[in-house]
């Protein structure tokens, strides 16, 4: 199956166009591609749902490059998203169950990383410098960072 979106708007902004491939295998497997322009460049994100296996799993990967934050934040942190802009350059990968204890759809077990091997940011205007590369853990619905440092004019 291969579905097309032109004109996909997420909260009032235009995110382009949005294209998505699944196919199905024998096994109960379904792969999945999607390609979206959200951050003005085409992103690939690639999927693979166990759909026979307990609990559903899937594993979820993306190449970001030079991925534009800013419609992410308008989606995910509104509240920022005015204040905050940059790009990032990395890799995500997730994995987990979809479907929890009780037959429940769920992303609550998704697990991962996020990789950024390049971050160009600015907060109201203020270039802030992450050094790279930042790994990110993913899960239990929060994203920890073990060790980072970042710095900004006029900051200690």
């Amino acid at each position: 199956m291969t579905a097309q979106a032109r004109q996909v708007t997420i909260n009032g902004r235009e995110s382009g166009p949005v294209t998505l491939t699944a196919r199905t295998a024998a096994d109960g497997r379904i792969d999945i591609e999607m390609t979206t322009e959200i951050a003005g460049r085409r992103q690939p994100i690639i999927a693979s749902l166990e759909w026979r296996r307990p609990g559903r799993p899937i594993t979820i990967t993306a190449d970001l490059a030079d991925f534009d934050i800013a419609p992410f934040l308008s989606v995910y942190a509104p509240e920022i998203a005015q204040s905050v802009s940059g790009r990032v350059t990395g890799r995500m990968r997730l994995a987990g169950p979809t479907v929890n204890a009780q037959g429940e759809a769920t992303l609550a077990g998704l697990r991962g990383a996020l990789t950024l091997t390049a971050i160009a940011l600015e907060i109201d205007g203020t270039p802030v410098n992450i050094s790279t590369p930042l790994d990110i853990a993913i899960g239990d619905s929060q994203l920890r960072i073990a060790s980072a440092r970042i710095t900004a004019q006029g900051t200690d």
